[in-house]
C-alpha cells in the first residue's frame, strides 16, 4: 500500500551539477521568503508548496526524472503568484539560482546552448526545442532576450509539459479560509465518534484539504496512541499488529470524510485525493515500546507502517517515517 518512487526527483544545478530534489530544503527557503515578506502567519503554506511541486514532477509525463534548477524555480514562482503572494514570490525570484536576468542572441546556436544547460534532455530532443524557440524570437522580431524567456518557449513547444498538473489558484488575500477548500475543523466535526475521540487526543492530526495541492495530510503520534492503549514496553509483533491495523481503520474514516467534504464543495462526485501520511514519532516509539536501538529502526518503522496503511482504501503517495533525532 506504500508508494515509493522508483527513481528520486534530480534537480541539474547551474553549474551542471545534479542533486537529489530534498521538499525539506524548499520548504525552509519557502518560510524564510515569507517571514521576509512580513507573512508569518502563511508561513503553514510553505509545505502545500514544496508538496505541490514535488508532486509535479513525480507525476509528469518525461521520461526520466531530471529537472533543471530553473524549472523548479519557475514552478514556485507561478505557484506564489497565481495565489496572490506577490511579495513572496519576489523575494524567492531574488534569491533563485536558476532564475536568469542576463540576455543573450537569438540564433540557433545560442538558444541551443542556453536550452542545454537549463533543461534535460537528449541533443536531439533539444535541437528541436531551439529550432522552435528561434523561430518564434524572428517572428516576434526579438534579436536578444533572457535565457529565462527561451527556456519557456521550449517548455511550451516541448510534448509533455512537465509542469502541467501543477493547479492555478485564483488571487486571494492570505486568509486561511482562501487557501484551503475543506478546513481540518470542518474534517474533524464529520468524524465518526471513536474516530474524532483520537483526534481530540492527539492521536491524529488533521490537516485541510488546501487549493494548492489538494490531498489528504494525516500525522498519526504512536507513542500517544500506545499510551492510550495501556501498552507496557516490550510490545511483541503480535500485540501490536492488530492495533495498527484498528488505527489505520480510523485513518481511513479520516480519508474519506475529507473526501466527501471535497466532493461536496468540487461538485465532483468522482474526485480523488492523494494521501500523505506522516509519522512524527515513530523512531522514539520504536526504541520506547519495541526496546530498539534507532540505528536498527529504519527497516522495522516501514514495516510498521505497512502495517498502518493496510486499513487505507488507496495507497499512500508519500510515507514520512521520522527515525532519527
Amino acid at each position: 500500500m506504500i508508494k515509493t518512487p522508483d527513481h528520486p526527483i534530480v534537480l541539474l544545478e547551474v553549474d551542471g551539477e545534479r542533486r537529489n530534489f530534498d521538499p525539506v530544503e524548499l520548504q525552509n527557503t519557502l518560510i524564510r521568503c515569507f517571514l521576509g515578506a512580513g507573512l508569518q502567519e502563511n508561513c503553514y503554506l510553505a509545505e502545500d508548496i514544496a508538496l505541490a511541486v514535488e508532486y509535479a514532477f513525480e507525476h509528469c509525463g518525461r521520461t526520466g526524472k531530471v529537472f533543471a534548477r530553473s524549472e523548479l524555480d519557475s514552478a514556485v514562482i507561478r505557484i506564489l503568484e497565481d495565489t496572490g503572494l506577490a511579495d513572496v514570490a519576489a523575494l524567492f525570484r531574488r534569491g533563485a539560482p536558476g532564475v536568469l536576468s542576463v540576455e543573450c542572441r537569438g540564433d540557433n546556436a545560442t538558444v541551443a546552448t542556453v536550452l542545454r544547460k537549463y533543461m534535460a534532455g537528449s541533443d536531439a530532443h533539444l535541437d528541436f526545442l531551439a529550432g522552435k524557440v528561434v523561430e518564434a524570437l524572428r517572428t516576434l522580431r526579438i534579436e536578444a532576450s533572457a535565457p529565462g524567456l527561451m527556456v519557456e518557449l521550449a517548455r511550451h513547444y516541448e510534448a509533455s509539459a512537465p509542469l502541467s498538473v501543477v493547479p492555478t489558484l485564483p488571487v486571494g488575500g492570505g486568509h486561511l479560509d482562501e487557501f484551503y477548500s475543506v478546513s481540518a475543523e470542518e474534517i474533524a466535526a464529520g468524524l465518526e465518534p471513536a474516530t474524532r475521540q483520537l483526534v481530540r487526543s492527539g492521536v491524529i492530526r488533521l490537516h485541510g484539504v488546501s487549493r494548492i495541492l489538494p490531498s489528504v495530510r494525516l500525522f498519526c503520534f504512536l507513542n500517544r496512541y500506545a499510551a492510550g492503549e495501556n501498552l507496557v514496553s516490550p510490545v511483541t509483533e503480535m500485540v501490536l499488529a492488530p492495533r495498527l491495523f484498528a488505527l489505520g481503520r480510523h485513518l481511513e474514516c479520516c480519508r474519506m470524510t475529507a473526501l466527501r467534504y471535497f466532493r461536496e464543495v468540487g461538485g465532483d462526485p468522482h474526485a480523488r485525493l492523494p494521501v500523505y501520511l506522516s509519522l512524527p514519532d515513530i523512531g522514539d516509539f520504536i526504541e520506547c515500546y519495541l526496546e530498539v536501538p534507532r540505528s536498527r529502526a529504519e527497516q522495522l518503522a516501514r514495516e510498521l507502517g505497512q502495517m498502518l496503511t493496510e486499513g487505507l482504501g488507496v495507497s499512500v503517495e508519500k510515507l514520512n517515517l521520522s527515525v532519527s533525532g
